[in-house]
């Protein structure tokens, strides 16, 4: 997806000044493949979330911060087994285990007025496993 989203700032003198969004990536992609053996009741899905960079708040010194983000990219695998009305599933979420560095502006001083959480804008969360078990209540017709 490519998609170029701006501010339009209308000044007083009737010019316009126009300036990029934050946090909104000029390019993004999302990709997904999957596969289902039948006969074996397995089925294995990969997904991936790609995000270019973005225009980030600005900060006063001593606080200055990359203006724009990185190209960064998250990757899913889920591993899944039916066996008559259960259903269970092994994923892993974030493989490459890519978090951004702390989204916190001086995070030693809380209570200030230079303490701000807005620097966020990709993943927090590190790599993890997660198991699903499904159960399907079949009603008689």
């Amino acid at each position: 997806t490519w998609m170029k989203n701006s501010v339009i700032e209308l000044l007083e003198n009737g010019d316009s000044m126009i300036e990029e969004q934050l946090f909104s990536p000029e390019l993004s992609s999302k990709i997904r493949a999957g596969y289902s053996h039948k006969k074996w009741g397995l089925s294995i899905d990969y997904s991936a979330l790609v995000i270019g960079p973005m225009k980030l708040p600005q900060y006063a010194p001593p606080n200055e911060r990359n203006p724009y983000s990185p190209w960064y990219s998250l990757h899913h695998v889920q591993l899944t087994k039916e066996l008559k009305d259960w259903k269970i599933s092994l994923a892993v979420k974030n493989i490459f285990n890519y978090t951004q560095d702390s989204p916190l502006i001086r995070p030693d001083a809380p209570f200030s007025d230079q303490f701000d959480t807005s620097y966020a804008y990709g993943p927090l969360q590190t790599r993890r496993f997660v198991l699903m078990v499904a159960y399907t209540l079949q009603k008689k017709r």
